[in-house]
């Protein structure tokens, strides 16, 4: 599930992650996207700091990225969006923007 930058300045009090940039297919302008913290009833989401450190990395262009997201996913498995940054990370694909060409 994502937020849009809209949506979040709803949500004042919404535990986030930056996604990206995205620019979805059809369309020229990129869409800043989050992904909400999820926990279980009754705990607190709080920031995630380590992904928020990588993900600076990500989105300045710095090559460190990689090894910032490869450890991550070595410590969270299950992490979809730990995956999918390591994933466009070994691509190369470095920066906060993502082109969709497919729907």
């Amino acid at each position: 599930m994502c937020l849009s930058g809209a949506t979040l300045a709803g949500c004042p009090d919404a535990v986030v992650r930056p996604v990206g940039r995205l620019v979805l297919k059809g369309k020229t302008e990129p869409l800043m996207v989050y992904e909400p913290i999820l926990v279980d009833a009754g705990q607190t989401p709080v920031p995630d700091p380590v992904y928020e450190a990588a993900y600076a990395l990500l989105a300045a262009g710095d090559a460190g990225a990689l090894a910032a997201f490869e450890a991550l996913a070595a410590a969270r498995p299950g992490d979809g969006l730990v995956a999918f940054q390591l994933d466009r990370a070994r691509r190369g694909q470095l920066g906060e923007v993502i082109v969709f060409t497919q729907k």
